[in-house]
């Protein structure tokens, strides 16, 4: 099983003048540590058993037969080092019950959004007559949440010309600036002064736009319900067909060309993994019941190069390599089913999910903080996590506590 990043490295070899049988041996720091042969005129290939915070040098000498022919020049790597799991966590709770939080934005550690369904005390019921209203978005100010209700207050929606004054629980949020801030349930935008909500339906477009991500303001994606792939070019909104009718859950890229997309089923039996290419999607991996295939019901993912994937989902925490196609489970200290992961770096990793697991990678070792574990005698249920250099953020709800939402922001 697949336990971190540090244990290999992946290198090009090109071959400037090939005659179709090229065969090669990998050296580093002197010593042969693999033998290869292709008919390329270029090959990728990996090595492993490598540590963190390490020098490494590489060359390759070809070969007739056994014998050496000629060396290539050595290049230099370095590894990066760990990063530590120490971070001051703090715990809050919001509203009364019955709502959560679904995801989260950091702009900085004293400007903090996050989206969901939040409900406060309305002693004389003037909301609604329940006794409560509800909000579907707060922020962080840096000594207080700050509970928003995002709205259209205009009035008039984009393509669909109803009075909509409340659009009901959001499933996430990008944020450009603050003036520039869009939220995913149904696509509503925030330029500063109001939100406007595009109802896709109304504008003749068959998809949900539950989850988000986004390279530039505009290049916009929203993924979301029976393989909903709608895009967004700071004008128009097209649905992009996905050729799959799972339910897309979690959205990563790296730039408008290198994006991906994992999927799983209602049922949880069917999960998908798309990549980018060109304007369309192709399946890059998929599992079904009892074809033997590891990994599957995957909620999230992310990734900081196009070389491999990371997971998250029902079967725990899994590493896609790329270039081999192969999907590995991580082996790591979570026993319950993953929901968010996000990282900085490969060496800086955050997973999270049910009976209050959270995770961290540093480059070497994976560590649970099992202070969370049974927080005032239950568990929660971990349904995001965003983070940055120095500051994390991590939002779910307590099941057993009338579906209280809890946010827990660490500093490092």
């Amino acid at each position: 099983a697949a336990s971190g990043v540090y244990k290999r490295q992946v290198l090009k070899v090109r071959f400037d003048n090939s005659d179709g049988k090229n065969s090669f041996n990998l050296v580093r720091n002197d010593t042969v540590v693999g033998s290869y042969k292709t008919g390329k005129s270029d090959t990728v290939i990996i090595d492993s058993g490598l540590m963190p915070d390490s020098d490494y040098r590489y060359r390759v000498d070809f070969l007739d037969g056994s014998k050496v022919i000629s060396k290539s020049d050595e290049i230099a790597v370095h590894t990066m080092d760990t990063t530590s799991h120490e971070i001051q966590w703090y715990i809050d709770t919001l509203g009364i019950g019955g709502g959560y939080v679904n995801d989260a934005w950091i702009v900085n550690e004293n400007d903090i959004y996050v989206v969901g369904l939040f409900r406060l005390p309305d002693p004389d019921s003037s909301w609604n007559g329940t006794g409560y209203e509800e909000f579907n978005a707060a922020h962080w100010n840096g000594e207080k949440w700050e509970y928003i209700r995002v709205m259209d207050t205009s009035g008039v929606t984009i393509g669909f010309n109803v009075d909509i004054d409340y659009v009901g629980p959001l499933n996430s949020i990008w944020y450009f600036d603050k003036n520039d801030i869009w939220v995913g349930g149904f696509p509503v935008h925030w330029d500063g002064n109001k939100w406007t909500l595009y109802h896709l339906e109304g504008m003749g477009i068959d998809a949900s736009g539950d989850y988000i991500w986004a390279s530039s303001p505009d290049d916009i994606y929203f993924v979301g319900w029976k393989g909903s792939i709608v895009h967004y070019d700071g004008k128009n909104f097209t649905k992009i067909e996905s050729g799959t009718d799972i339910h897309l859950r979690g959205i990563w890229g790296l730039d408008k060309k290198h994006i991906w997309i994992v999927g799983t089923s209602r049922d949880h039996s069917r999960s998908i993994v798309l990549q980018k290419e060109g304007n369309g999607w192709k399946s890059i991996y998929y599992t079904q019941p009892h074809d033997g295939k590891p990994g599957g019901s995957y909620f999230d993912v992310w990734t900081d190069r196009p070389t491999r994937l990371y997971f998250n989902g029902l079967t725990g925490r899994g590493l896609m390599d790329l270039i081999t196609g192969k999907v590995e489970k991580i082996d790591e200290p979570g026993q319950w089913a993953g929901l968010s992961i996000m990282g900085t770096k490969c060496n800086d990793i955050f997973a999270v999910g049910y009976g209050s697991e959270v995770l961290h990678f540093n480059g070497k070792s994976w560590h649970l903080y099992r202070q969370f574990q049974e927080l005032y005698s239950t568990y929660v249920g971990w349904k995001c996590v965003y983070v940055t250099k120095n500051v994390v953020v991590v939002g779910g709800y307590y099941p057993t506590l009338q579906w209280l939402p809890i946010v827990l922001r660490g500093y490092r």
